[in-house]
């Protein structure tokens, strides 16, 4: 019922081909965020003390966007399907399933950095050190975690492996700037403009559109805070 989300994929063309197109994203986009939701599921089972991260936050940023952006902001199909995908897993990555499990994550060097500061604690068992070390760098390494999650195959409960997004073509091609526009929402603020203004869609995904990724980011970050402090 957004604004958002009927500028993306509820907007008619004079042209079959380009209302087609649009379509085909709504669809790879509701076909996405079932896969996402699998993940995003977990992060409340590894880190309850985390704010509501789960599918209900990635579906309230098309509102706050909505809010933000009003009505008449220019956004194409294409653009309406990579910014829903960065708010299906700008969070994503706060869990273990998400980082290769508990093990893998405590390899990292950022991990035992934040396991030496509580060497020293009396007031915590070795296990309450090491969660809370998990969960100083799960937080840590979030953003950067989002920038491949798309690449990467999850097994869902059914034992079923999946990619987060599964058509192919959409994989293959948008990918890796869903990725960067998700990880952006913690860069700092002149780091975005790295991302450009405009990234070109190749021919397999038969399109008049293209995509501004500043755009799309600073949209992302808006909506992410402003559904965080409501």
């Amino acid at each position: 019922n957004t604004s958002l989300w009927k500028t993306a994929f509820e907007k008619d063309f004079n042209n079959n081909t380009l209302n087609q197109e649009r379509d085909r994203f709504k669809e790879v986009y509701i076909n996405t965020r079932e896969n996402a939701q699998n993940l995003l599921n977990e992060i409340r089972n590894d880190f309850p003390q985390l704010t509501i991260h789960d599918i209900t936050h990635c579906d309230s940023l098309w509102h706050v966007a909505s809010v933000i952006i009003g009505e008449d902001y220019p956004l194409n199909p294409l653009e309406g399907f990579v910014l829903g995908c960065a708010f299906l897993i700008h969070d994503a990555a706060l869990s273990y399933k998400a980082v290769g499990g508990c093990e893998q994550l405590r390899q990292k060097t950022e991990w035992k950095d934040f396991r030496s500061d509580y060497n020293d604690r009396t007031d915590l068992q070795e296990e309450e050190k090491d969660k809370e070390a998990d969960f100083k760098t799960i937080r840590y390494l979030h953003a950067e975690y989002a920038r491949i999650i798309c690449e990467q195959p999850f097994d869902k409960n059914n034992g079923e492996t999946i990619h987060i997004i599964s058509n192919g073509v959409f994989k293959s091609y948008l990918e890796e700037i869903i990725g960067k526009i998700a990880a952006s929402h913690h860069w700092d603020i002149d780091k975005i403009e790295e991302l450009g203004c405009q990234a070109n869609v190749p021919s397999e995904i038969a399109s008049e559109w293209d995509i501004n990724p500043i755009k799309l980011a600073c949209i992302l970050r808006c909506a992410d805070a402003g559904h965080i402090d409501a």
